[in-house]
């Protein structure tokens, strides 16, 4: 067995940008997901829930440079 290389998470907190990136892939995989699915998914915009539809989805995945 090999042994697992300790994290420091507070040093990750600490660099924004890996938890920003981070957070943005896991974003763009559940897009994906949703679009396979032919399902809307479900967000947060402007104190208000919303339905985004999958061929919207897939405009913004396009934005991102995502397909």
């Amino acid at each position: 067995m090999t042994a697992k290389k300790e994290v420091d998470i507070s040093a990750l907190i600490e660099q924004g940008d890996v938890v920003r990136d981070a957070i943005r892939r896991g974003g763009l995989e559940a897009m994906k997901m949703y679009i396979r699915a032919g399902e809307s998914m479900v967000s947060w915009k402007d104190g208000k829930v919303v339905f985004i539809p999958p061929a919207e989805l897939k405009k913004m995945l396009a934005e991102e440079g995502e397909s």
